[in-house]
């Protein structure tokens, strides 16, 4: 199949994901089986793990959204949020992405919201704490405008 079919079919599976072609070459460029400029080789199972990335990021977005974030920083999140080691539960460990977030800006102001969700008891990091983490704050988004 063809970057092309992949979408249709993937559309076809889940027309409420409002999948997009930038979403696919993310996904694919991800797991290892395709770059920006070739086309991908995909076997059944790595379709059905196009399919349960495109689940997730579904519920991402609408988490990001749902907590004000506008789409464009939410779809940021989620490409360093799929960089990071996850595990099965789609959590990362707290020393992983102390090792991430010192790579990005705000550092400081991240780590600082990192380390008091360690203070309350997080070992592992889901996406919600992520977004949490990554946000800016009031005052922040003040001195943007």
């Amino acid at each position: 199949l063809d970057d092309k079919e992949v979408l249709e079919a993937l559309q076809t599976a889940r027309p409420e994901a409002n999948a997009t072609d930038h979403d696919l070459k993310m996904i694919l460029k991800e797991m290892g089986i395709r770059t920006w400029k070739s086309e991908a080789q995909l076997s059944l199972k790595d379709f059905i793990h196009v399919i349960k990335d495109f689940d997730c990021i579904k519920a991402w977005r609408s988490e990001g959204l749902t907590v004000g974030l506008d789409q464009k920083h939410v779809d940021t999140f989620i490409t360093i949020w799929q960089s990071l080691a996850r595990d099965a539960k789609d959590k990362v460990t707290v020393s992983n992405l102390q090792k991430a977030l010192k790579n990005l800006p705000g550092a400081n102001s991240r780590l600082s919201r990192l380390s008091a969700l360690q203070e309350q008891g997080f070992q592992r990091i889901g996406f919600t704490q992520f977004l949490q983490i990554m946000r800016r704050s009031p005052a922040q988004q003040k001195k943007k405008q």
